[in-house]
């Protein structure tokens, strides 16, 4: 159709206007769609194609309209910080295509390249506080040398960046607030990479709860925080027209399991709920079971290897013929040479996975904690990789194998640590949901056949849509892969938050 508008004003200068007019108009209703569909990258797009286009304004003022955001918690009074996720392409034209949180008082397109953290930079965050930094202030140099995307290439080298600053007694700059500071690192320091950093400055300050705020269509993510409470992602979406009334309960610092994001109930109020919000609040550990977690496992519930049943001692996946993990001349368990306890745990059955998750809850239960754990459902795994606009992957629409752990990411297929690609990030926080290991869910794919589902690309997959959120797949209860892990999923006992 474009094509068709274009020739015809070629031919006659004076249908130059009605081609414009004609122009805009179908670039509103692709608006619409989007904005309908909760599509965050084309209702960027279609908003600056109508701008571009319409001789009137009258279009644009469309596509420039609000709806009203009501934002309350409790404990009410928490300060918000609040992002737009925008296309990576709408600040640097040569980038490729991701979403990426932007201050919301900040026009992408507008971008000050003399800020000290841009929207979408690879850097390490901080993960949790540890005097003198703070949870969400990034580091963007560690011993003079700035961090940027080469520092993530090699293979294991978010690992060794990250140990390098665990140690302690790094000079790093530091970002907080938008402004930079020079400080010695602390020791044990709890850091994760990230390509879609929290720029918690000015331009993203929002103001305090209750919050009442007029946006225009779109994808959001807020960050509540309030002293002595634990800090709360909240993604949303803003489609126009009407109010939408949004409900955070902030938890008691300490209050979720080490390792694990908090998924909310969200209690919201709109003419439609959000795509894929979950029906009850739950955590989700944010990334996948490691190697070192599963042999903790083994040696407490099967001191024998003789004692583990089939499926439970993991195939070595780097090792002739594939063979199970076995006892060393001492008679304890142990990886494999060559397998690194920081790997996600793979070549199990889901039976095995099952038995993790009921060893770590009777764990928790001997000593008196409150937590329930479990193989995540499709609805909640979906949850927070897909956050409420409907995500195809985690951090977006498009897709690039070597973004993350997929058979292309390196010169040859394997595995390697949890954690190491910044990219595969989900809007809650969430890493590693598209890439590393495919991972097992509680869910039944098809029970007569003894199939659970299976969700996530791995090292060992070629295929784009394995790696999409959406995608489920089937595979039997008793099968041990060596590209299929799992995560966990937690609730409060009793608990529906």
């Amino acid at each position: 159709m474009l094509q068709l508008l274009q020739r015809a004003g070629q031919l006659d200068r004076n249908l130059s206007e009605p081609v414009r007019i004609a122009r805009a108009d179908l670039f509103l209703e692709k608006w619409r769609e989007a904005n309908s569909g909760r599509d965050a990258r084309g209702v960027e797009l279609y908003r600056g194609l109508v701008e571009a286009n319409d001789p009137d304004g009258r279009r644009r003022a469309e596509v420039s309209g609000t709806s009203r955001l009501e934002l309350v918690s409790e404990p009410p009074g928490a300060t918000v910080w609040l992002f737009r996720c925008a296309d990576l392409r709408t600040i640097d034209p040569m980038a490729a295509s991701r979403l990426v949180p932007v201050p919301f008082r900040r026009e992408p397109a507008n971008d000050d390249a003399r800020s000290p953290v841009r929207p979408g930079a690879f850097v390490l965050r901080v993960f949790a506080r540890r005097e003198p930094l703070h949870a969400e202030d990034l580091i963007v140099a560690i011993d003079g040398e700035a961090i940027g995307p080469e520092s993530f290439v090699a293979e294991g080298a978010v690992a060794r960046i990250a140990a390098k600053a665990a140690r302690g007694g790094c000079r790093a700059t530091v970002v907080r607030a938008g402004e930079p500071f020079a400080v010695e690192l602390p020791e044990g320091l709890d850091l994760r990479a990230t390509a879609a950093p929290l720029l918690l400055g000015p331009e993203a300050l929002a103001g305090t709860t209750p919050l009442s705020l007029d946006l225009a269509a779109g994808d959001y993510v807020a960050l509540l925080r309030a002293d002595g409470h634990e800090d709360l992602r909240l993604p949303f979406w803003m489609q126009i027209g009407g109010r939408t009334t949004a409900r955070a309960a902030l938890l008691a610092a300490g209050t979720s399991p080490p390792g694990f994001v908090r998924i909310p109930t969200f209690d919201w109020h709109s003419p439609e709920a959000p795509k894929g919000s979950p029906v009850e609040g739950f955590w989700l550990k944010e990334r996948e079971v490691t190697c070192a977690e599963y042999l903790a496992f083994l040696a407490d519930r099967y001191p024998s290897p003789a004692q583990a049943p089939a499926g439970f001692a993991p195939r070595d996946v780097h090792g002739p013929d594939f063979a199970p993990w076995q006892r060393n001349s001492a008679g304890d368990w142990t990886l494999p040479d060559g397998v690194h306890g920081d790997w996600p745990v793979t070549g199990i059955t889901w039976e095995a996975a099952d038995a993790y998750a009921q060893w770590r809850t009777a764990a928790e239960r001997a000593r008196d904690g409150r937590f329930r754990f479990a193989l995540p459902n499709l609805e909640q795994w979906q949850a927070a990789g897909r956050a409420p606009e409907g995500r195809r992957f985690p951090f977006g629409d498009e897709f690039r194998a070597k973004w993350i752990k997929s058979c292309y990411a390196r010169p040859s297929p394997r595995l390697e640590p949890v954690l190491a690609f910044p990219l595969d990030e989900s809007a809650f926080g969430v890493h590693d949901m598209a890439g590393s290991a495919r991972e097992f869910l509680a869910d039944w794919f098809y029970k007569p056949t003894g199939e659970h589902v299976v969700v996530g690309g791995s090292y060992a997959d070629p295929q784009e849509r394995l790696f999409a959120v959406s995608t489920a797949e089937g595979l039997p209860a008793k099968a041990a892969p060596t590209h299929v892990g799992f995560r966990l999923a937690a609730r409060i006992e009793g608990d529906g938050r």
